[in-house]
């Protein structure tokens, strides 16, 4: 359906529906339409005070513009018609918590309801959530970032990192390119202190994480794959260049008082700073793209004699083939995550990532010599226990994450 907004009167409005007017306001909202959302969304409030979804939704608009008062004040009346719906407890407590003082989140607590296992769950997250953004506020991890990791200014470009991976081949070296992002913060940051004082805070994160990257949970599983990554995370000091998470990203999760981002983003430039060598060299975590769209990455890669690739699109061999030419290609298949199966495409592998696959392509890479190829990596946190297993078989690893998703036209990303 396609209305002016502008123009409308609230007798006009009168004509539609409540579901109408919600798709209708939602519809402009994600369309980047702000204005005309606002005169939906402000005028259902007037025809339905009493729908807590039309609150809600107006809510997410003026979050989305850093209107945060304004965004807590629908989302407390939203909340108030519809007590059960801890996910919006969540958010508006996290709001609280950054935006507002700590007396008004305190009374905020005392007003949630406790009446299931999940409201309670989501107040010892909030608590935790609230120590952490106390304990490490923006300020404080500016000033971590400037004196761990420097200025985004020293940061390695693109054809400096290209330098390195060619000195590598031609010192038959192996070489480890990896990325840090909020996942490999959330589950490979393990200092004991952080554990015990925010562990509602990182035990939520990490089970929203895991659903994303494998689905449902097995005890079994999620203990092992806890050792599996501190393993990982002590054998950082093989990296030879972290990217990591650019302050700028940092701030807007803080800004946005993302329960998810904020610890994530934090603690994934604590691991690049704490558990690396002295001799490591930083770029941005986002420089799988920058790579992806560089022609001398792509010269490089087409005059190597072989080249290899992990990834879960099948169809990755025939795509570097008749994209580089010159080099034998080998394929690593590893299954793709759960969530994104939907827009991977049924080309792509499935399958349980972890634990099966992980320790068969671990051991095969283990049982090569890759000396002076380079690898393409992308296998999400366990991708980076990949890149050093190649380095200390003589290979040239590099993390491209889903700059793989972007080659094949698979939108897994804002933006693809």
């Amino acid at each position: 359906m396609t209305i002016n907004a502008a123009g409308l009167t609230i007798k006009d409005l009168l004509c539609f529906e409540y579901q109408s007017l919600l798709e209708i306001g939602v519809e402009f909202r994600n369309s980047g339409n702000i204005a005309e959302a606002h005169a939906i969304l402000n005028a259902a409030s007037s025809l339905y005070p009493k729908e807590w979804q039309i609150w809600y939704e107006l809510g997410v608009l003026h979050y989305d513009n850093a209107e945060f008062d304004s965004a807590i004040d629908c989302f407390e009346r939203s909340l108030s018609l519809n007590q059960a719906n801890w996910s919006l407890q969540e958010t508006l407590g996290a709001l609280y918590a950054s935006k507002r003082s700590q007396l008004a989140f305190q009374g905020f607590v005392q007003r949630s309801s406790v009446d299931s296992y999940e409201s309670a769950k989501t107040l010892s997250t909030l608590k935790a959530y609230s120590e952490f953004i106390s304990d490490c506020d923006i300020d404080y991890v500016r000033a971590y970032y400037q004196k761990n990791i420097g200025s985004e200014d020293g940061f390695l470009n693109v054809d400096s990192l290209l330098a390195l991976f060619k000195k590598s081949q031609l010192n038959q070296e192996g070489f480890a390119f990896i990325r840090l992002g909020d996942g490999e913060g959330t589950w490979g940051f393990h200092d004991p202190t952080s554990e015990f004082k925010y562990s509602s805070l990182y035990e939520r994160n990490r089970e929203e994480f895991w659903k994303i990257w494998f689905g449902e949970i097995g005890a079994a599983d999620y203990s092992s794959f806890y050792r599996t990554i501190h393993n990982l995370s002590m054998q950082l000091k093989d990296a030879d260049v972290i990217g990591v998470p650019p302050l700028t990203w940092v701030e807007h999760e803080y800004r946005y008082a993302s329960i998810r981002g904020c610890a994530g983003t934090f603690n994934a430039v604590r691991m690049a700073a704490e558990l690396a060598s002295n001799q490591v060299v930083y770029c941005s975590q986002l420089m799988h793209y920058d790579l992806g769209q560089s022609e001398s990455f792509l010269d490089f890669l087409s005059a190597s004699k072989h080249v290899a690739v992990i990834s879960c699109h099948l169809e990755m061999k025939d795509f570097l083939v008749e994209k580089l030419g010159g080099p034998k290609v080998t394929l690593i298949g590893v299954p793709g995550e759960p969530s994104r199966a939907h827009l991977l495409g049924e080309t792509s592998l499935k399958g349980k990532h972890y634990p099966e696959y992980f320790s068969q392509v671990d051991e095969f890479i283990l049982s090569k010599d890759w000396s002076g190829v380079p690898v393409l990596v992308a296998g999400g946190i366990l991708g980076k226990q990949y890149a050093l297993s190649f380095k200390s078989r003589g290979g040239i690893a590099i993390d491209i994450g889903s700059q793989a998703d972007k080659w094949m036209g698979k939108k897994t990303r804002p933006g693809f």
